[in-house]
């Protein structure tokens, strides 16, 4: 716990939660940037060896779907963690503001002596 500047014992610190936020953040830009490096290798992949894949690939339109999910799998997980991470940080951001909002609403009810 941690003494406000009031007085008040608070279960949180500024300072770390606008930390957290931040690392957040980094690491959400850091996630996407390390799945769309490993997509772009896979693309490269493919382009390259194009004469296998495509005598790989089955025939009828639903196999030829799932093998091609298959490769924009890794690009969708990185999209997924990346909205993840940026909520976690604007979760923070806003709990931080609600939490200030209230602080000031009762310090302005609250009669000075």
């Amino acid at each position: 716990m941690f003494e406000s500047q009031k007085g008040s014992t608070t279960f949180h610190n500024e300072k770390v939660v606008t930390a957290l936020a931040m690392g957040a953040i980094v690491l959400s830009w850091v996630t996407l940037a390390a799945y769309l490096l490993g997509f772009v290798n896979d693309v490269m992949q493919v382009s390259q060896n194009w004469a296998q894949v495509q005598m790989s690939l089955p025939s009828d339109f639903l196999g030829q779907a799932a093998a091609w999910s298959g490769f924009f799998r890794n690009p969708l997980n990185g999209l997924f963690y990346f909205v993840v991470l940026q909520g976690v940080a604007q979760v923070l951001y806003v709990g931080m503001d609600l939490f200030y909002a209230s602080e000031e609403e009762s310090a302005e009810e609250a009669p000075e002596a």
